[in-house]
């Protein structure tokens, strides 16, 4: 019995239960050859392909054509983008002419500064006449063509036909003299080299020559009132 068992369980030398068929060829879809596929098994194509894999004329839709995929740049070797010796000398001539020219006129922001000052001045000087010839008119001095002397605030203003004389005595009535002074015989400007040499920077006070005339203010010749920047830019 025990020689019977050994017997059927015995098998042959380099065997292996759990080896699996491997196929040594490609399976063939023909019959007229030999096939070492046992059960005559017979190719068929999937029935889906893979991403980006089409039949023979059939048209990819996801590949990229010519009008997504970026254009390509020539690279030309040893060549460099930049400005040429002639830009560059342009450029240079033309921020020139703009910083001998324009930026002079650009930055005169003091212009603005001095003619408010004017504008304020004018102001000022427009009071102090209704001031001065309500006090002559009060005191009866200076109402005629001979001037006189009236004292506001313990200024001694010469007065004729009932308002100042001249510039000076406009001036000091309006308490300008610290920052104005006379320029010619009716001119009232800044109180510089520069301004009193043009006078365009300022105004003209026109004092009255009869009885019953009233005061003037007027522009220096080339200039206009209210003042503005122009008048008063260094030119």
């Amino acid at each position: 019995m025990t020689t019977q068992l050994i017997a059927c369980t015995s098998f042959s030398v380099g065997a292996n239960l759990f080896a699996r068929h491997r196929t040594p060829g490609p399976l063939l879809r023909d019959d007229k050859h030999p096939s070492p596929n046992p059960r005559s098994l017979t190719l068929q194509p999937p029935s889906h392909r893979p991403s980006g894999l089409f039949a023979p004329g059939q048209a990819n839709k996801f590949a990229p054509t010519k009008a997504t995929l970026p254009t390509a740049r020539k690279i030309h070797p040893g060549r460099q983008n930049g400005f040429t010796l002639i830009e560059l000398i342009m450029v240079i001539i033309t921020l020139g002419i703009l910083s001998a020219l324009a930026l002079p006129r650009f930055f005169d922001v003091s212009a603005d500064a001095r003619a408010a000052r004017v504008n304020a001045g004018l102001g000022a000087a427009r009071s102090a006449l209704a001031i001065v010839n309500a006090e002559a008119r009060l005191s009866g001095i200076g109402m005629g063509e001979v001037e006189q002397q009236i004292f506001l605030e313990g200024q001694a203003i010469a007065v004729k036909f009932g308002y100042p004389a001249q510039p000076y005595s406009l001036l000091i009535a309006a308490g300008m003299d610290a920052d104005f002074d006379g320029a010619g015989a009716d001119g009232i400007v800044h109180k510089n080299s520069y301004d009193l040499g043009t006078g365009r920077c300022g105004f003209r006070y026109i004092p009255p020559t009869t009885a019953g005339e009233a005061p003037r203010f007027e522009p220096w010749p080339g200039s206009s009132l209210p003042i503005t920047a122009a008048d008063c830019r260094r030119n």
